[in-house]
């Protein structure tokens, strides 16, 4: 012992230090190394945010533009129409006897007198969602015996074109355009298309019966 010197006291608390911030360095490098990861993924889940605001903008404007569209408008204006309309009116008891004797409802050769009732349509929330519609039932009874049943309504003209006009065989000088396709009579005036549902009689009784009607829904 006589031969070493004790080491002075501020060498061993620069000794201690060292040692110290070795235990430190070993402790935080791996904290250090973990964290930087974690930091990149910070980031990205700003950009996330920053994506589903814009998904979210996007999504705003794609809901905004189908019901900003002029067809809803004109659609909605068609349906309002159609459930303003009322038909049975537009069938007199005059006319309803030209045609029935014409078609010899009440005999053949007899000028015979009718009874007309009619019956508006009533349709549900639901069923005019799918389509609008209007329509009136006539009941036709002649004194003397003969009697029969149609029921005329309107809807929208949009697939008149497309659906009831191929393969049906022109109708002259009705509405804008008409057609009989397989006994059934299809009559579009403007972008109104009537025609008949419950109908007892011939197609030509029918026929002249949507003639008289057709000026009305001008």
């Amino acid at each position: 012992m006589s031969g070493q010197r004790a080491p002075s006291f501020a060498a061993e608390m620069l000794r201690s230090g060292m040692l110290v911030a070795m235990k430190l360095y070993r402790i935080a490098a791996p904290l250090l190394l973990f964290a930087l990861p974690l930091a990149a993924c910070g980031g990205g889940g700003d950009d996330d945010d920053d994506t589903t605001a814009d998904s979210n903008d996007l999504s705003a404007e794609l809901t905004v533009l189908p019901g900003g569209g002029n067809s809803s408008g004109d659609n909605s204006a068609i349906s309002a129409k159609i459930a303003a309309l009322d038909l049975c009116p537009m069938l007199t008891d005059a006319e309803a006897t030209e045609v029935s004797n014409k078609a010899g409802l009440g005999g053949n050769g007899v000028v015979a007198t009718y009874t007309i009732k009619r019956e508006k349509g009533v349709y549900t929330a639901e069923q005019l969602k799918i389509r609008a519609k209007s329509s009136c039932r006539f009941v036709i009874e002649s004194n003397g015996g003969g009697s029969g049943v149609i029921q005329v309504e309107v809807t929208e003209a949009d697939d008149y074109e497309s659906l009831f006009k191929p393969g049906g065989k022109a109708i002259p000088n009705l509405g804008d355009d008409a057609v009989n396709n397989k006994g059934t009579v299809y009559v579009r005036v403007g972008d109104l298309m009537m025609t008949t549902g419950e109908d007892s009689f011939t197609t030509d009784y029918a026929t002249e019966i949507l003639r008289k009607m057709a000026p009305d829904l001008k």
